[in-house]
């Protein structure tokens, strides 16, 4: 099952609707509707699941379906739940139905994806529900939805599938950078929460030059250097460095690998901060051949930004690139993701594996203990932490 982007979202917007793509302005009923309302979504993924197609299908909710052009993005107020729809729907089939339901965003708006993979067919119901029958085989025809003949059905079950039958066996676990060693599936990691000075009682920062007897005011001082200072220590030291590795212990090449985490976070607790979130380094001189806002050296090292999370609607989206990964062979996020929380907690981590060649993704947990200290910092340990060798700072 292929990774859903930024990019393959914005070429679906300039398709029509047929085999492999539909777009609904409304979220489907569900929470609380009627077995004829929640049949809706059902019957849309069952025709899908049985369609004749080559490739992956889609399902954009909150996009209204403009034909020959881009279609527009209207938005959605509320989500389902992946694991709520997976029970509802493979309570009801013949055989669990490959699929997922993703919250994304696009246009600055909400939106969602129903995600069928090429899989095995015919899939129905075993019983019947709402107006739905059993035993019969929905199926996508262009940019409707038909009952599929007798014949038709036969052919389906004995249609060679379109994914390779071998597949890479994959599984990730912690990474450690320096070491360059695996670090299984459950790590602690240290924080600290700072309670800085108000904005308002942090001053100006000041330096002076020299002049015979006179000390100067110097104009390239950054004014702001003491509150960027506070800003960027009380980011850097509530939260550590967490990279993540994929070993393909199998025995054929995985293509394209990516990983897709989604984690519950309506209160606010968690900090996840991908690299081109990470926090800057503020120079006192404000000179401009001098750069104000660059990565601190040892945060940074040799890493790049091949992760992205996002907060959509009380949850944390955070995807990632890892790419071929050959057979027996590991592959290891550069940067991956700085981690901290509010309070001292246990964060699981659910992370979907996706890979070109996989027909549906792997999915594993992972677990992060977070031990978190507070400390209060005064306005004049506040100067002399901004005046400090980089070494003698906190985090």
């Amino acid at each position: 099952m292929m990774r859903i982007t930024a990019e393959s979202l914005e070429q679906l917007l300039y398709e029509d609707e047929g085999a492999t793509l539909d777009f609904k302005q409304e979220q489907y009923e569900f929470e609380g509707a009627t077995p004829e309302k929640k049949g809706e979504l059902l019957k849309d993924i069952l025709a899908f699941a049985n369609a004749w197609r080559r490739s992956d299908a889609f399902i954009l909710i909150g996009v209204e379906e403009v034909r020959g052009g881009r279609s527009i993005v209207r938005g959605i107020s509320t989500h389902l739940q992946d694991s709520s729809v997976q029970q509802f729907v493979n309570s009801k089939t013949n055989r669990p139905v490959q699929f997922s339901y993703q919250a994304h965003k696009l246009d600055e708006m909400e939106i969602a994806v129903l995600h069928i993979s090429l899989q095995e067919r015919p899939l129905y119901l075993r019983k019947d529900f709402g107006r739905l029958k059993a035993n019969d085989v929905y199926v996508r025809r262009g940019s409707s939805t038909d009952v599929a003949s007798p014949d038709e059905v036969a052919r389906m079950g004995i249609a060679p599938q379109p994914y390779l039958a071998a597949e890479p066996s994959l599984k990730i676990s912690f990474f450690d950078p320096e070491s360059y060693k695996l670090i299984g599936e459950k790590i602690t990691i240290e924080t600290v929460n700072l309670d800085m000075p108000e904005k308002s009682q942090i001053p100006d920062y000041k330096s002076y030059l020299s002049a015979g007897m006179l000390a100067l005011n110097d104009p390239t001082a950054n004014v702001d250097y003491y509150r960027q200072f506070a800003d960027y220590m009380e980011m850097r030291s509530k939260t550590r460095g967490v990279s993540f590795a994929v070993q393909n212990v199998g025995g054929v090449t995985a293509l394209d690998v990516q990983l897709r985490i989604e984690i519950r976070d309506e209160h606010g607790v968690y900090y996840i901060i991908d690299a081109g979130q990470a926090p800057t380094a503020p120079r006192a001189s404000s000179f401009p051949f001098i750069p104000t806002g660059v990565l601190d050296s040892d945060m940074r090292a040799d890493m790049r930004a091949d992760m992205r999370a996002e907060r959509v609607s009380g949850r944390w989206i955070v995807t990632g690139a890892i790419g071929k990964i050959q057979a027996k062979a590991t592959e290891h996020t550069a940067r991956g993701l700085l981690l901290g929380a509010r309070h001292d907690c246990r964060l699981l981590i659910p992370v979907e594996v996706y890979a070109d060649n996989l027909p549906k993704p792997i999915c594993q947990e992972l677990e992060v203990e977070i031990a978190t200290t507070h400390k209060s910092v005064s306005l004049d340990e506040l100067v002399d932490l901004a005046k400090a060798p980089r070494e003698n700072r906190l985090g």
